[in-house]
């Protein structure tokens, strides 16, 4: 379709959204429409959103929509994943590594950590200590417990979760799993409905552990 504004033909550009979008308040923020201008994306003028709306890309208007998914290893935490973004790495507290990275209204994360495993009573069995730190996360985030079910990495007892926010539009999809000395913990948070087995269980299901 010839844009009568650039002069371009074709003159639209069609950007399919990622899963989870058009079920969640994404649907808002995502552009999916692009006029062209010299066969590029004219960002200066009106686009078209997920939800049906057009009008200027905002603060908050969310146009990478294309995942590069790459495998990070991690040898601080032990283990490797696959993230859609570059993710940033925080070890400076002792015992923990914790790498972050955030795509399309999606946060995605993975924590190794030692010390709270030293604090735990050893009379505790693995999954009343994966319950333990379920319930804090939750608690942390003031969110509910909507589901819960017992799983394994490599023979290592795990435990995953969704929890959704009390008061505020987000859900998390959280597994831990205990590694010998090691508690790790992979959650996935956005707005309800946005995640899926597209983009957190694509990275729950690269998590591989290390040779170590």
């Amino acid at each position: 379709m010839k844009n009568p504004l650039t002069g371009d033909d074709p003159g639209y550009l069609y950007v399919k959204p990622p899963a989870g979008v058009l079920e969640s308040s994404l649907v808002q923020r995502v552009v999916m429409l692009y006029q062209l201008r010299d066969g590029q994306k004219a960002e200066d003028l009106p686009v078209g959103y997920a939800a049906g709306s057009t009008g200027p890309i905002e603060k908050g208007s969310i146009t990478e929509t294309v995942p590069a998914w790459k495998e990070f290893t991690s040898t601080e935490a032990g283990c490797r994943v696959t993230l859609p973004a570059e993710p940033t790495t925080d070890s400076k507290t002792s015992g923990r590594v914790a790498l972050s990275a955030a795509f399309c209204g999606v946060q995605y994360g993975l924590v190794s950590s030692r010390e709270p495993i030293v604090r735990v009573p050893s009379r505790l069995n693995p999954q009343q200590i994966l319950r333990l730190s379920r319930d804090a996360h939750a608690e942390n985030r003031g969110a509910d417990v909507a589901a819960s079910r017992k799983i394994e990495l490599e023979g290592r007892p795990g435990l995953a979760s969704t929890l959704l926010a009390t008061n505020r539009d987000a859900e998390f999809q959280v597994q831990w799993f205990l590694v010998g000395d090691r508690l790790l913990c992979l959650n996935v948070s956005g707005p309800k409905g946005s995640l899926n087995d597209e983009n957190a269980g694509r990275f729950f299901a690269s998590l591989q552990l290390l040779d170590r």
